[in-house]
């Protein structure tokens, strides 16, 4: 064991609480042990007044062997607190320090004892030993709105909440950021903006026509990549001429799809490009498959040509 003489209380109070926990996890175990023998017992008597020898001999046996199963784990148990009989000693010797505990729930304070008259017998605290050994001020700014008015009258009135947390809470907590820390990444891998961080906006078609720019927000990269193919698929129909009155593109409507190809594409190439770390000439060249593709498919094509 360390020199408990040359430890600060923070060191000593944590050693005792990681051994009152092991404590409480062996009494635990006594009293599922004891839970067991109850119910044995109850089964015992009842088989009893049945006559029904063979469950009587069952539950003996249960009995028996919970029976030395909990006196085992108490007698665990109490080896166990003696091992903090040196943490005690060396607490009295210095004439004690300063303690805190914080109530097990959502909305607790942080009392200096686990005696405070706001408190109930059934009340769980959270030992803290970081702060054993501080003063009263330094918890209180912690604290902050969590502290006990009648642990601390001299604390001051502060509806900030405190930044003090239950370790399982806090692990739960930070488990929780992680995941949506993780969540976050692959929704920003898969997302898109514009180059200087903006939301990616898209107008209708109907919206370009009318100037009505302000348009809906696209977010999903791959949602980009589709838009555009769109959109120069109709370029490439409207410079090469392949809809012509003929084939049934209505007259004057060519000015249209045009003011539209143009508008979306000046918003999704930058921010396509930009996404992928390209120019917007590449980008174009490696969309110009994906383009190809979806022209013949929709215009029933098996080549390309007039």
């Amino acid at each position: 064991m360390h020199d408990l003489t040359t430890q600060t209380p923070a060191e000593i109070d944590t050693a005792l609480a990681a051994i009152q926990a092991r404590y409480y996890a062996k009494m635990r175990e006594v009293f599922q042990a004891r839970r067991y023998i109850a119910s044995a017992e109850a089964n015992l008597i009842t088989s009893t007044a049945r006559g029904q020898t063979a469950l009587m001999t069952v539950d003996r046996d249960t009995i028996a062997r919970y029976t030395a199963k909990a006196e085992s784990l108490l007698k665990e148990a109490q080896a166990i607190t003696k091992e903090g009989t040196p943490h005690h000693t060396e607490f009295q010797r210095r004439g004690g320090w300063f303690r805190a505990w914080l109530v097990d729930n959502t909305s607790g304070h942080v009392h200096s004892s686990t005696e405070c008259s706001t408190c109930y017998p059934t009340t769980e605290f959270i030992w803290l030993p970081e702060y054993s050994g501080l003063t009263e001020g330094e918890l209180i700014a912690d604290a902050r709105s969590m502290a006990c008015t009648i642990c601390f009258p001299n604390a001051p009135v502060d509806t900030r909440p405190g930044i003090i947390e239950a370790p399982a809470r806090k692990a739960a907590r930070l488990k929780r950021e992680a995941e949506a820390a993780v969540r976050d990444a692959a929704k920003k891998a898969k997302g898109i903006t514009n180059p200087d961080g903006s939301e990616l906006l898209i107008p209708s078609d109907m919206g370009i026509l009318r100037g009505d720019l302000d348009g809906f927000p696209v977010q999903a990269e791959r949602t980009a990549e589709i838009m555009a193919v769109d959109a120069l698929v109709t370029e490439k129909i409207l410079q090469d001429g392949y809809i012509t009155a003929e084939r049934g593109w209505r007259d004057g409507r060519e000015a249209d799809f045009r003011t539209i190809s143009n508008e979306k594409l000046r918003r999704l190439l930058p921010a396509l490009a930009h996404k992928r770390g390209i120019t917007e000439e590449t980008l174009r060249e490696n969309l110009a498959p994906k383009v190809l593709a979806k022209f013949k498919k929709d215009y029933r094509v098996k080549s390309y040509g007039h």
